[in-house]
């Protein structure tokens, strides 16, 4: 579905580059397949369908060529991933419609080495990570250039920051390989800067697969629940 489709939108969008992982997801929700849109759009020899159907949308749209055309896409993919939202109000609004969104974490090639270091921070190391500012740190400036899960995460805390009124902001679940028990210090690192604590809204692939299994079923009945009062 592309972000001015006239249908009605479903409750979950995911972002997942692996094809393997988003027939997964339909395996563990049988029944379910309407509840959920995929943000993904395949283009030929391009390893990041995600990244294409930002970039489909925004084709689609007035978003100014010099943006789509640059080599950000390849070099910086977060920082492209960002400038796009920040260009694109419909897409803005579109994310906004959503109840929840899934969302892994790296997405390119480029990002999974990223996200491998990562693994291996200290606690205290991910809480300073998550206090420190991306203008004047150039490792968290990279982290968010780089790795386009972690973009779009940076871009919805601002997004929420500047519409403090706006109620109708989506829950966010991360669900990826990268966030294992033992990885504590990207946990502590997605916790601190995102809010994001474990037992609510991470995930790790596979390991995790009954919780979120439970969990989304709790969460649509409590939302059924809200549109019956």
């Amino acid at each position: 579905m592309m972000v001015n489709s006239s249908e009605n939108n479903p409750l979950i969008l995911i972002f997942e580059d692996s094809r393997a992982d988003r027939a997964r997801f339909r395996l563990l929700f049988p029944g379910k397949e309407t509840e959920f849109e995929y943000a993904w759009a395949w283009k030929e020899n391009d390893g990041c369908s995600v990244l294409n159907w930002f970039e489909r949308n925004a084709r689609a749209s007035e978003v100014r060529n010099s943006l789509i055309e640059s080599d950000e896409k390849e070099t910086h993919p977060g920082k492209f991933l960002r400038d796009l939202l920040d260009e694109y109000v419909p897409l803005q609004q579109y994310l906004n419609s959503f109840k929840l969104l899934f969302i892994d974490l790296a997405w390119t090639n480029q990002a999974e080495s990223v996200m491998r270091r990562l693994q291996l921070l200290s606690r205290q190391q991910g809480s300073s990570l998550a206090k420190a500012n991306p203008v004047t740190n150039c490792d968290l400036r990279s982290l968010v250039e780089k790795v386009e899960g972690i973009a779009l995460l940076e871009w919805l805390k601002a997004d929420g920051q500047n519409n403090l009124k706006n109620p109708h902001r989506p829950v966010v679940w991360v669900t990826s390989a990268y966030v294992p028990m033992t990885a504590v210090g990207l946990r502590e690192f997605l916790n601190v800067r995102y809010g994001l604590q474990s037992g609510l809204h991470l995930y790790h692939k596979w390991m995790d697969d009954a919780p979120l299994v439970s969990d989304l079923i709790s969460f649509l009945s409590g939302l059924k629940k809200e549109q019956l009062r």
